[in-house]
C-alpha cells in the first residue's frame, strides 16, 4: 500500500490533485492505494476499486506514470499492450504539478493576395509557336496561361484539330523560343455516352505578392462540350509554413480558335461566391459555385470545403441552416454544390445567407439574396 490520506474534493473548487472521473464527476474519500491498473478510494466503510480507464485524462496524467510516459500512445487510442514506454518510477499517490504553458511563438502572418494585374506582355501569333498545316489547323485551338509576373513565366498550349471522334488528337506546349515545343498525345476515356481526350498535367512555378505558387495544368476536351477547351488547373499557394491548395475547373478565357494572336491570361482572379434558384426534378434548389472569372473553384487543403447555408422566413426565423459540400468537381460540371429547399413554403420570402473560408490567401466569400420560393 502506498501514500494515503489525501482527500478527495467535490468538483467546486477544485484542488490540482482531485481525482476527476470521464463525465466529469469529482470522487470524494481517501487513496487506499495507487497501482499499475487503478486506484482504490475508500469513501466512508467502503473500498472502492476504479480503474484508469474511468478517470479524464487530466487525472491520469497527474497520477499514472505510465500514462505520461505514453502520452502519444494514449491519445491516439493504442491499447496499453502497444504503449512502448515503462513507467517512470514507482506508483505514487502525489500528483505531478501541471506545467505552466508554453508560450507558442505567433504565427507567421499572411496577408490575402490582391491579385494586382500581371504586366503587360504582347502577345504571340499561333503560327510563331507551333507550325500546323492550315487546313488540318483551321478550327485547332490554342490557349495562353500566364503564372508569372514575368515575361518568360508564361506558356502556351496549341491543339491539333479534332479527329472524327471531335477530339483533338495531341497538343504542343511552348514555353521558349529557344526551346522546342514538346508534343504531348491525348489519353481517350469513354463514360457511357460523353468521350474525353486528357493531357498529361503541365506544371509551372512563380511567385506572386511574395507568395510562392504552383500549378498542375490538366487541359481536356469533352463531346459534351464539342469545340472547347476546358482545363483543371491543381493550384497551391506557400508562404512562412502557410499553405492551401485548391483547384480550378472549366473553359478558361482567351481560347483562339484558328489562326491569330494568342494572348497569355492569368487565372488567378478575386473569388466569389455566386448562387441561383433552380430546378432539379421538379424540386426547388439553389445552386452554387466558388469562381475565380470564367472558372469554378474547388477548395482542396486548408479551406473549408463546404458551404455555411443559413435561409430565414420573413419573419427573421430560421428555416433551414446547413453545411453543404462540394460535389461537382469536373470541367464540364455547370454547378459545384447544390441546396435542397424542400422544407420551404412556396410562395413566403425568406433570405438565403452563405459562406465559406477560402483559408489565409483567399480569404472568406459570402452571398446574400432575398428571394420568393415559387
Amino acid at each position: 500500500m502506498l501514500a494515503a490520506g489525501l482527500l478527495i474534493r467535490a468538483a467546486q473548487g477544485q484542488e490540482p490533485g482531485a481525482l476527476i472521473l470521464l463525465n466529469g464527476t469529482a470522487l470524494r474519500g481517501e487513496i487506499v492505494e495507487v497501482r499499475a491498473d487503478g486506484i482504490e478510494i475508500q469513501a466512508g466503510a467502503a473500498v472502492r476499486f476504479y480503474p484508469w480507464t474511468a478517470f479524464a485524462p487530466g487525472t491520469r496524467f497527474r497520477f499514472d506514470p505510465l500514462y505520461r510516459a505514453n502520452l502519444d500512445a494514449a491519445q491516439q487510442g493504442l491499447p496499453v499492450a502497444r504503449w512502448p514506454n515503462p513507467a517512470d518510477g514507482d506508483y505514487t499517490a502525489r500528483p505531478r504539478p501541471l506545467e505552466a504553458p508554453r508560450a507558442e511563438a505567433p504565427a507567421a502572418s499572411v496577408t490575402p493576395l490582391s491579385f494586382t494585374a500581371f504586366p503587360a506582355i504582347p502577345a504571340k501569333s499561333r503560327g510563331s509557336l507551333v507550325a500546323l498545316d492550315p487546313k488540318a489547323g483551321a478550327n485547332a485551338l490554342s490557349w495562353g496561361l500566364r503564372y508569372g509576373a514575368a515575361e518568360t513565366e508564361a506558356a502556351y498550349f496549341i491543339f491539333e484539330s479534332a479527329g472524327e471522334d471531335g477530339l483533338p488528337p495531341a497538343m504542343h506546349v511552348w514555353i521558349a523560343a529557344d526551346k522546342r515545343p514538346e508534343r504531348v498525345r491525348s489519353s481517350r476515356r469513354a463514360d457511357g455516352e460523353e468521350a474525353r481526350a486528357i493531357f498529361r498535367e503541365q506544371r509551372f512555378r512563380a511567385q506572386r505578392e511574395g507568395v510562392d505558387v504552383s500549378y498542375g495544368v490538366a487541359p481536356s476536351a469533352s463531346t459534351r462540350a464539342p469545340g472547347a477547351l476546358l482545363v483543371s488547373v491543381e493550384i497551391e499557394l506557400k508562404k512562412d509554413g502557410t499553405s492551401s491548395s485548391f483547384a480550378l475547373v472549366g473553359a478558361p478565357p482567351g481560347v483562339l480558335s484558328g489562326d491569330g494572336n494568342v494572348v497569355a491570361r492569368d487565372v488567378l482572379a478575386p473569388p466569389a461566391l455566386v448562387m441561383a434558384l433552380d430546378s432539379i426534378d421538379n424540386k426547388p434548389v439553389f445552386a452554387g459555385a466558388v469562381r475565380m472569372g470564367r472558372l469554378r473553384l474547388i477548395p482542396r487543403g486548408g479551406m473549408d470545403r463546404a458551404v455555411s447555408i443559413k435561409i430565414a422566413d420573413e419573419r427573421g426565423g430560421e428555416a433551414l441552416a446547413a453545411k453543404v459540400p462540394f460535389t461537382g468537381d469536373a470541367p464540364t460540371d455547370k454547378h459545384s454544390f447544390v441546396v435542397p429547399l424542400d422544407g420551404l413554403t412556396a410562395g413566403r420570402k425568406y433570405t438565403l445567407n452563405a459562406r465559406i473560408g477560402l483559408g489565409p490567401f483567399l480569404g472568406e466569400v459570402s452571398y446574400q439574396e432575398h428571394f420568393v420560393l415559387r
